[in-house]
């Protein structure tokens, strides 16, 4: 078990590495065009196509596994906080389950538009030219199954510490580890 969480920890930090380029390049090429736009009359072609359709979904769906594994998710505390550990586990088994089967959805109509944009090869016209946009519908899907990939492993965590009074994962800053060495206890 731990060393799927070590596996999946690993997954979450390069993913949201992407996720931080992304949003770099984004400044970057967005300020850029501003630049030329007012400077030159010449603004770069694509970047509204871009910062649509790779940029900003790389930006949303990529880090989701972060908020996950760190379970930083919204909750309302507010009937929950004087819980014990063990119904607040059940509780959180819940919300697990619950939430898996959302992303569940999610993935499945994600996989599906994806494929069917990857069949027609999906493009957008941007100025002069055609923007290929087809593989960025596959970040959806992506972003999704290390979401529900860490919903199922926090669902069996919820449960272990159901049946025995204990955890089996350690909550951990994914970051923390990175100047870390790769071994597993």
């Amino acid at each position: 078990m731990k060393a799927l969480d070590h596996l999946l920890m690993r997954l979450v930090q390069g993913f949201a590495l992407v996720a931080a380029c992304a949003m770099l390049v984004m400044m970057g090429q967005v300020t850029l065009d501003v630049l030329l736009r007012w400077l030159a009359n010449h603004p770069i072609d694509g970047t509204l196509e871009l910062v649509a359709n790779y940029y900003m979904v790389a930006l949303i769906f990529l880090p989701l596994g972060l908020l996950t594994y760190t379970r930083d998710h919204i909750t309302v505390e507010l009937f929950t906080r004087h819980m014990g550990e063990r119904p607040l586990a059940a509780l959180d088994l819940f919300g697990n389950v619950v939430a898996l089967i959302y992303v569940g959805v999610l993935i499945w109509m994600g996989i599906l538009e994806a494929w069917d944009m990857t069949l027609i090869g999906e493009t957008w016209t941007a100025g002069v030219g055609e923007i290929v946009v087809w593989p960025a519908r596959w970040l959806v899907p992506a972003g999704g199954l290390l979401m529900a990939a860490l919903f199922l492993l926090h669902a069996v965590d919820d449960l272990i510490m159901l049946v025995t009074g204990q955890r089996s994962l350690e909550p951990v800053n994914p970051f923390s580890a990175w100047d870390q060495d790769d071994t597993v206890a």
